[in-house]
């Protein structure tokens, strides 16, 4: 009998939780025997103030450290394979999964995945976020005028204080690292056969060159999600069919159709 593949989700940022959990309950909507677990992003200890490389490397290194703990909790939890879905940021990082762990993943989907420099837009963006989160009370100002951003963003309202605080500090290592990134990601032969990349034209923060940075092999889809995809069910449900999850609702609508 084939072993179950479950789906270990990596949250773009800002990592709303909100959105990704509904997207897993969808999921499992298709298939009751899925499992799936949502990665969560611990803060670091203390307030980054150095603009110094090698401190937002060292950062994101004891991230994955971190996700890799949380997929070994999954793994004893249930058994199965092991599929990583990386949105955005979350590509990045599941793409970091991936080169420490190759043996234990049995595939690694990359939706719009922020691998290395964004547009001059993007880059702008995370400038300031990285000048902002320098401040001593910006997650506090953040969560004061979220009311007024939900006017205008219905989805901002689902992102929790602790997410906002987060965001702003991934953001401030984003800059550091991958914002200034021209190479390409070094992966082993073994990583990159297990790697399906999903994008769409336009898009700020994976464009054309980060797909094409990991190399020939990796099978690629360009298509009509938007980056966001995550926020609405239409986007989610898009997504939703490239990875591949047999749907029980089908498979018993045929058997008592025989």
């Amino acid at each position: 009998m084939e072993s179950t593949t479950n789906f270990f989700i990596l949250p773009g940022n800002p990592p709303a939780l909100h959105f990704y959990e509904l997207w897993g309950q969808e999921l499992r909507e298709h298939n009751t025997d899925l499992k799936i677990r949502v990665a969560r992003y611990p803060l670091a200890t203390g307030k980054a103030e150095k603009s110094e490389k090698s401190d937002s490397n060292l950062y994101f290194e004891n991230l994955t450290d971190s996700l890799i703990e949380q997929i070994n909790e999954f793994r004893v939890a249930h058994g199965g394979n092991i599929s990583l879905v990386g949105h955005s940021l979350g590509g990045y990082l599941a793409l970091k999964v991936l080169n420490r762990i190759p043996d234990q993943i049995h595939a690694c989907h990359l939706f719009h995945p922020f691998l290395r420099r964004p547009t001059p837009r993007g880059r702008v963006l995370l400038k300031v976020a990285h000048e902002l989160h320098k401040l001593p009370s910006l997650d506090k100002w953040l969560l004061r005028i979220q009311p007024t951003l939900g006017i205008f963003m219905k989805e901002a309202l689902s992102i929790t204080h602790e997410e906002i605080k987060i965001f702003t500090e991934l953001a401030f290592h984003e800059h550091l690292t991958i914002s200034q990134d021209l190479s390409a990601p070094q992966l082993g032969e073994e990583a990159k056969s297990k790697i399906f990349a999903y994008s769409t034209k336009g898009d700020t923060w994976c464009p054309p060159q980060s797909i094409d940075s990991l190399g020939q092999g990796v099978h690629h889809v360009v298509g009509p999600a938007a980056h966001n995809f995550v926020v609405n069910r239409a986007g989610r449900d898009l997504i939703s069919k490239q990875l591949g999850i047999p749907d029980q609702r089908i498979e018993k609508l045929t058997k008592l159709s025989e």
